[in-house]
């Protein structure tokens, strides 16, 4: 009796030891211990556990009904759903992530891991597990996985202002009831970038307003390039003067970064507000250093596209200068001829009336000719007004139409240098800008008229249509020798030309390729070809451009 009795006091102090041990273990780990019993429904929770939550040890029951009230919703189905296969034998543990209400009103989200206790007879009898608040980590990494998404926004080119409300959306998502404004500065103004949870009318009071040393928050900042921090809007002196569009909508501070570029210049600023009087803590203020820095991509991509924009505009209209000047002298050579037959013909006509040699089918017939070369001048006006217009609408347009329009222009330059043109078109109707694709005809045609003018005949050019899938192809090709290899990868590009410049601006070809591509959603290649016509072998350069249909 008295060795069974030293048997169980061993026992007892083996099994105190381990505790002891286990529960310095948990300290050391700074995890939280529950221990679940599943006869009675306690649970022991350590006083980790409880802190971790924000309680003292004796605030909390040592119950089961204390966890389902502390975890979220539906993260108690999910757990009580392994608890459930525990118990009925499918596993032996398990690993959940959950979140869990802290005391002081926020979400924290802890990762429990669990596992099974049997008594000697092989019973459950508990459910033991382990509480790690990893609510830092999840942070960490949803605002990796955040930033990285914006990141790929602004990479892909989506517009600055959708990208504005997905950084304020992060930021205000790692602070509990912060909200966040972007304002872009132009000219001294404050413009409105991005405010997706800021009241619409105190967007609007702000955008416009002038920056100065003591406009609020942001546009203190924009003014000095500095960093401000209001700590309450209210009795700050930089507010005095728009506090009233700020109060009653419950902002109370307001601290904010210029964003600056990589050059120092103040592109604008990032606001945080709060409902309270406060001053950011340290994970706030350097939010607030990463939320202007990561704006700044956005802001700096932006400018350089506005810059790019102007720059496309300006080369396009040089662009479109220099096709109305080939074409202003393409059309006086192509008057000379019907002005003449006018010409002629009204002089033949006065010279036989008054010799009375006039008869009634000369004079119909020599009227009829004048009438039809008016006519000509007439549709040549029509074609040219049409075209210097440059109205940009989309519309329904036959390919073989919007071709012969484009040969009316330079049917000047086609017998002045004696060009055979050799058409092989299908009649291929579609939605397109027919000015824009007339444009980019006469600049390829020119750049082959000023090769095929220093040859001998004959001149050719062709011009074929095919519809591919979903696209329609139009080709261009002549007989001018081809391109040099050395620069064939550089005639789209800007200025690029081996003509003298008093015979071209080498915008041409870079406009071509620009209304196809970014005007059209096509493509457009340049490349050397030899082919037989009439038993004879020619190289020349062949233009393919590729249009969606739809």
């Amino acid at each position: 009796m008295k060795s069974l009795e030293d048997k169980n006091t061993l026992i007892e102090e083996k099994l105190r030891q381990s505790e002891e041990r286990f529960s310095l273990a948990m300290r050391g780990a700074n995890d939280g211990l529950w221990d679940w019993d599943l006869l009675t429904n306690e649970v022991y929770y350590s006083p980790r556990w409880k802190s971790m939550l924000g309680y003292e040890d004796n605030e909390l029951e040592n119950h089961l009904d204390t966890w389902k009230k502390l975890v979220n919703d539906d993260d108690k189905i999910i757990a009580l759903q392994k608890v459930d296969d525990c118990i009925s034998g499918e596993k032996d543990g398990f690993e959940i992530e959950m979140r869990m209400n802290h005391k002081d009103g926020s979400e924290i989200i802890v990762l429990s891991r669990a596992f099974l206790v049997r008594s000697s007879n092989n019973n459950l009898i508990r459910l033991v597990g382990t509480h790690v608040d990893i609510t830092d980590r999840k942070k960490t990494e949803n605002f990796i996985k955040k930033t990285n998404e914006i990141l790929e926004m602004i990479a892909m080119g989506t517009p600055a202002p959708n990208v504005y409300d997905e950084i304020a959306l992060m930021y205000e998502s790692r602070h509990k009831g912060m909200r966040c404004s972007l304002l872009e500065l132009e000219n001294g103004k404050l413009l409105h970038g991005g405010a997706p949870s800021m009241p619409k009318v105190y967007c609007e009071a702000v955008h416009g307003l002038q920056n100065g040393p003591d406009v609020g928050s942001c546009g203190t900042s924009t003014f000095t390039g500095q960093r401000v921090l209001v700590e309450d809007i209210e009795t700050d002196y930089k507010w005095r003067n728009i506090k009233d569009v700020a109060l009653p909508h419950g902002m109370r501070s307001c601290w904010s970064e210029p964003i600056i570029d990589s050059h120092g210049k103040v592109l604008g600023a990032f606001g945080m507000y709060y409902n309270n009087p406060s001053l950011p803590n340290e994970e706030e203020s350097n939010d607030l250093t990463s939320a202007a820095r990561l704006a700044s991509i956005v802001m700096e991509r932006d400018q350089a596209h506005k810059r790019m924009k102007k720059d496309q505009d300006f080369i396009s209209e040089q662009s479109k200068l220099a096709a109305m000047g080939e074409m202003i002298g393409n059309i006086a050579h192509q008057w000379r001829q019907p002005l003449s037959v006018i010409s002629i013909g009204a002089t033949g006509l006065k010279a036989q009336k008054k010799q009375n040699l006039l008869n009634d089918e000369l004079f119909f017939k020599t009227c009829d000719a004048i009438d039809t070369n008016a006519q000509y001048l007439s549709r040549t006006i029509d074609d040219f007004r049409n075209f210097i217009r440059g109205d940009r609408e989309k519309v329904n347009i036959s390919i073989r139409e919007n071709i012969n329009s484009f040969l009316s222009l330079v049917n000047g330059n086609i017998k002045k240098y004696d060009v055979k043109i050799n058409m092989n078109i299908d009649d291929i109707y579609f939605d397109a800008y027919s000015n824009e694709l007339i444009q980019c005809y006469l600049n390829i045609f020119n750049n082959s008229i000023d090769v095929l003018e220093n040859l001998s005949s004959p001149r050719l050019v062709f011009i074929k249509t095919d519809k591919i899938d979903n696209n329609i192809i139009i080709k261009f090709k002549d007989n001018a020798g081809g391109i040099s290899e050395d620069i064939l990868s550089r005639i789209f590009e800007p200025y690029f030309t081996t003509k003298h410049q008093s015979k071209g601006t080498g915008l041409g070809l870079h406009m071509t390729y620009n209304l196809i591509t970014n005007g059209m959603n096509g493509t457009i290649q340049a490349k050397n070809d030899t082919f037989t016509y009439h038993g004879k072998d020619y190289k020349g350069a062949e233009f393919i451009i590729t249009l969606p249909l739809s």
